[in-house]
């Protein structure tokens, strides 16, 4: 059903339009965002890559629904028992009213009520996995060999000027080789540096860290005292936003030139590594901080008098006393979407940026341009440019699950 939905996009009858326009009309327009797409219209015009990218999008999208579904119904049967929920009854009724819990730091801080932390929230984890062997069967890449792959320029360069080469078993012809033994140092090179980098984004969790208990101290002594968890939270967020954010174009630079010093054989292999470092990188410049508030904060006890006073030297952070999972959640929703928020602007505003400035080189308005004319304007398809795109569509897939559930 789905092949046969899929192909009768392709077989209107379009005879007089190339597949430029047949895609411009049939799939690049928002009248068309609820249908299925032309995905051998879009191999046929823009290869393989780019087409198994849109597939996935596709089925994203299909299997957003069953966790938005559930997340609904888990929405409205909490909305309707929240009132009968014995937990909830007892911490934000009567009893939460009734009972005082000791103060939450030394002198300065009151008694306050159980009631006060009264937070509801339900979890509800969906896993799935994408599974596209329909259209790699479809495609016939199931069979892919990287021995008939093209060389890589730069590694062709670099074994031309050393001299080597070697018989291919598979196309029986000499082509350019270079030893194992003399990329091996190259390969360590890059682990090292890769470690090092992870380990000084570490660091900024650790700076965030000390931001925190020194920030959480001075509240406590202000008027503020009662709203300092909230504060010390946002401020410490967003804090970790900007730092994840400026890093990010670092590591990007860094990946890439590690990646360029491997001197990898094939464009496939080379992508691989490259998409190793990029998502290691981004794995622990995004994530340190929620794995710092998930598993280790609160673990190390100190005395409660004693926490964030820079005279003690101790810089143990306690979670509050209804647990870390509100603040985990203010975490990841400000890094994630404060993530895509800036991505998106900065994308949308360097589009605009960059079609003014073409617009102002063509001072001859009256002159109909070639359309290769229109099309070397654009963006150039590089290496990294699917990577971003499925890391941002990872991004987006824990957003809104979050959100969902």
């Amino acid at each position: 059903l789905f092949k046969s939905l899929r192909d009768d996009i392709t077989n209107i009858d379009d005879s007089d339009l190339n597949d430029r326009e047949k895609l411009k009309k049939h799939w690049a327009t928002m009248r068309r965002c609820l249908k299925f797409q032309p995905l051998s219209l879009i191999r046929s015009y823009m290869g393989e890559k780019i087409t198994f990218y849109f597939a996935l999008c596709g089925f994203y999208n299909q299997m957003l629904i069953p966790p938005a579904l559930v997340g609904l119904i888990i929405f409205i049967y909490g909305a309707a028992s929240v009132t009968s929920d014995q937990p909830i009854s007892d911490i934000c009724g009567s009893y939460g009213e009734s009972t005082y819990m000791c103060p939450r730091c030394d002198k300065t801080c009151p008694f306050w009520k159980l009631s006060d932390s009264c937070v509801y929230s339900k979890v509800v984890q969906r896993c799935y996995f994408f599974d596209n062997i329909y259209v790699v069967v479809d495609f016939d890449s199931i069979d892919f060999d990287e021995n008939l792959e093209s060389i890589r320029p730069d590694f062709e360069n670099e074994a031309i000027i050393k001299g080597e080469k070697r018989l291919n078993p598979v196309t029986n012809r000499r082509e350019p080789f270079i030893l194992t033994s003399k990329r091996v140092p190259f390969f360590i090179i890059a682990a090292a540096v890769v470690l090092v980098t992870m380990a000084i984004i570490c660091g900024t969790v650790f700076a965030t860290v000390v931001y925190r208990v020194q920030i959480d101290y001075i509240l406590k002594q202000t008027s503020a005292k009662q709203y300092s968890s909230i504060i010390v939270t946002v401020t410490s967020a967003i804090m970790n936003l900007i730092c994840s954010v400026l890093l990010s174009q670092f590591y990007y630079w860094i990946a890439r030139k590690l990646t360029d010093l491997e001197l990898h054989k094939y464009q496939s292999k080379y992508d691989d590594s490259l998409t190793m470092k990029i998502y290691l990188f981004q794995f622990v410049n995004f994530y340190s901080s929620l794995f710092y508030i998930a598993f280790f904060k609160g673990r190390f006890d100190e005395y409660p008098s004693k926490y964030g006073e820079p005279s003690s030297k101790d810089f143990t952070e306690q979670c509050d006393p209804a647990g870390c999972f509100v603040e985990l959640s203010i975490q990841f929703l400000i890094i994630m979407t404060g993530k895509q928020i800036v991505g998106n602007t900065v994308e949308f505003f360097f589009a605009i940026c960059g079609s003014c400035a073409c617009s102002c080189c063509n001072h001859d308005k009256n002159t109909k341009r070639e359309q290769w004319e229109i099309d070397k304007d654009l963006n150039n398809f590089e290496t990294t440019t699917l990577i971003d795109e499925y890391l941002e569509l990872g991004s987006l897939l824990n957003v809104e699950l979050k959100i969902k559930f």
